[in-house]
C-alpha cells in the first residue's frame, strides 16, 4: 500500500479506509492483482465484537478482463501490473456475497463496486473483443445470490456506445437472469467487431430499448426477449435481397429468440416508410440454407 486515508462521515456513517497504489500478493509472494484505490468501510456492530469487518468494497480506477471460453464458461479477473489476470480475486468477492451462513467477517459484506474501471471483454466462441474505456459495476448481496447493476462505455470503431445493464446471479441455479438497455443504439456498428455479426451492417437505424437473456452454469445464453423502438435510418438486405434499401421514418418490435437461435418470434412490429405504414406479427426462422418468414 503506498498511502492511506483514514475516512469517516458522521454518526450516520461507518468507519472506512481509502487506499491508494495497493497491491494484492499470494502466499507465495506472486501479485493477484495490482489496484490504483480502493475504499473500504467496516462494520461498527463488528467493530463493538473486537472484528474488522467490511460492509463494502469499492475498487476505483482499476483493469479488469472478461473471458467467455469456448465451452461458454467465464473467467473474471483483475489485471496486475504486468498485464496478467487472476480470476481468484473475483471467484472470492462473489462467493462471499452469495454465501447464505451468518458466520465469518464475510457475513458483513453486502456491496461491492468496481469505478472508472477499464474493460476488455473476450468472446472465444464469436472471436469478438469489445473495449469498455469507463465501466462502473455494482454487485449487491440480495436473498439467494447477487444483484448486478452496471453502467458502459462500449467502443464501437470510433464511437462509443452508453449501455446500462441489470442481473441477478441465483446461487441455487448457478445461472444469471440480465438486462440490457441502451439508446440510439446503431447495430451497423456491431459489423466490425467479429465476423459473426458482419450482417448488421444491413440495418442502419438508431435503435432504443431492452434485451433479457438468461446465462445457464454452463455459459449457454437463451431466454432472449426484446422490446425495440428505431428511429430514421435504412435497412439495405442487399445481395441477399434483390430489393432497393427500406427508409425507416420509425419501428417498434418485440418478441423473443429460440434458445438454438433457429428463429425468432414477434410478438409486435409497427413500421413507418415514409408513405406506407405497417404492422405484423409472426415468426421468422433461421435455417442454414436461408431465412424463411
Amino acid at each position: 500500500v503506498q498511502d492511506t486515508v483514514l475516512t469517516w462521515g458522521g454518526f450516520d456513517h461507518t468507519l472506512g479506509i481509502r487506499a491508494l497504489g495497493v497491491k494484492l500478493i499470494r502466499k507465495n509472494g506472486a501479485t493477484l492483482a495490482f489496484i490504483p484505490q480502493i475504499s473500504v468501510h467496516f462494520s461498527a456492530k463488528a467493530l463493538l465484537h473486537g472484528r474488522l469487518a467490511p460492509t463494502s468494497l469499492e475498487v476505483i480506477g482499476g483493469k479488469a478482463h472478461i473471458v467467455r471460453n469456448e465451452d461458454g464458461h467465464f473467467d473474471i479477473g483483475l489485471v496486475d501490473q504486468g498485464g496478467s489476470s487472476s480470476p481468484d480475486l473475483v471467484d472470492l468477492v462473489v462467493d462471499d456475497l452469495a454465501r447464505t451462513d451468518d458466520s465469518g467477517v464475510s457475513a458483513y459484506l453486502t456491496h461491492v463496486a468496481l469505478t472508472d474501471a477499464e474493460l476488455t471483454v473476450v468472446d472465444r466462441k464469436s472471436g469478438a473483443i469489445w473495449q469498455v474505456p469507463r465501466a462502473t459495476v455494482v454487485l449487491s448481496r440480495e436473498a439467494g445470490g447477487v444483484r448486478a447493476d452496471a453502467s458502459l462505455n462500449v467502443r464501437l470503431g470510433d464511437r462509443l456506445a452508453r449501455l446500462t445493464a441489470a442481473g441477478d446471479y441465483v446461487l441455487a441455479q448457478k445461472a444469471a437472469h440480465l438486462h440490457i438497455t441502451f439508446v440510439n443504439l446503431e447495430p451497423a456498428l456491431f459489423a466490425d467487431v467479429a465476423p459473426v455479426f458482419a450482417e448488421l451492417k444491413a440495418v442502419r437505424l438508431p435503435l432504443s430499448g431492452t434485451v433479457g437473456f438468461a446465462v445457464a452454469a454452463d455459459g449457454h445464453v437463451g431466454n432472449i426477449d426484446f422490446n425495440l423502438t428505431g428511429g430514421i435510418g435504412t435497412l439495405d438486405l442487399r445481395p441477399r435481397v434483390d430489393m432497393p434499401p427500406l427508409d425507416f421514418h420509425g419501428l417498434a418490435a418485440s418478441g423473443h429468440v429460440a434458445d438454438d437461435f433457429a428463429g425468432v418470434t414477434l410478438d409486435r412490429l409497427t413500421f413507418d416508410l415514409g408513405d406506407a405504414r405497417g404492422e405484423a406479427h409472426g415468426r421468422i426462422d433461421l435455417p442454414s440454407g436461408g431465412v424463411g418468414l
